[in-house]
């Protein structure tokens, strides 16, 4: 019989007998064992993955860094910015509340020299050199123009990116006609339109305290 103020005993516990008393300590410390190797390997794996990602993320860089140059690859590896939805852009005390006076500000910030007038005269104290024919393109250096240019970057308003372009120049015949348009630009001496059309995508720059301003982007 239970005397008062005994305590139940664990249904799924051995009792501790003189004969089995040691069995419940040599569980505590199987267990104790077990958790301890899972720990081992829980903390070897994620030093493990850190490594590798250590490993990869450094060589990516090294890469961008000394091989095609084009730090902003590096933007699809963090995420967008969300700014503050009670921060407005503004120019000159007005709110950009609409697309047309936001490029009105960004246009203004980075163009404000745009229509100043320059004096051309200084050019004339310049020796002038004799005029060079500029020579065609080649299909070679066609190629290895187009081989440096990364398949990440965004398309223009066609929509044709690199990673499109590049498959299409391993064709002879279309490389042919690509190089043709491009040698006829310079003997004509004009620029289509449809290459003066552009994509621009403003990106914020980083650690700013405010980004109210255009400066900010």
């Amino acid at each position: 019989m239970k005397t008062p103020g005994q305590r139940s005993p664990n249904p799924g516990a051995l009792p501790n007998t003189p004969r089995n008393g040691g069995i419940n300590s040599a569980l505590t410390a199987s267990m104790h064992t077990a958790n301890m190797e899972t720990l081992r390997t829980v903390k070897t794996y994620k030093t493990a993955i850190g490594e590798a990602k250590r490993v990869f993320f450094d060589k990516k860089i090294h890469e961008i860094a000394s091989s095609n140059k084009r730090p902003w690859d590096l933007m699809s590896w963090i995420k967008k910015k969300t700014l503050s939805s009670i921060e407005t852009i503004s120019y000159e005390s007005q709110a950009c509340n609409t697309l047309l006076s936001l490029w009105n500000a960004l246009h203004c910030s980075y163009n404000s020299v745009a229509d100043r007038p320059v004096n051309t005269n200084i050019l004339n104290d310049i020796p002038q050199s004799n005029v060079i024919e500029w020579p065609p393109f080649s299909r070679q250096e066609f190629k290895d123009a187009i081989a440096k240019c990364s398949t990440s970057s965004m398309s223009g308003p066609d929509h044709v990116s690199w990673k499109h372009l590049k498959p299409i120049i391993a064709n002879d015949k279309c490389l042919e006609k690509i190089v043709y348009i491009a040698n006829a630009c310079i003997v004509h001496e004009t620029w289509p339109p449809q290459f003066k059309a552009a994509t621009s995508v403003v990106i914020p720059k980083p650690n700013k305290k405010s980004y109210n301003t255009p400066k900010s982007f």
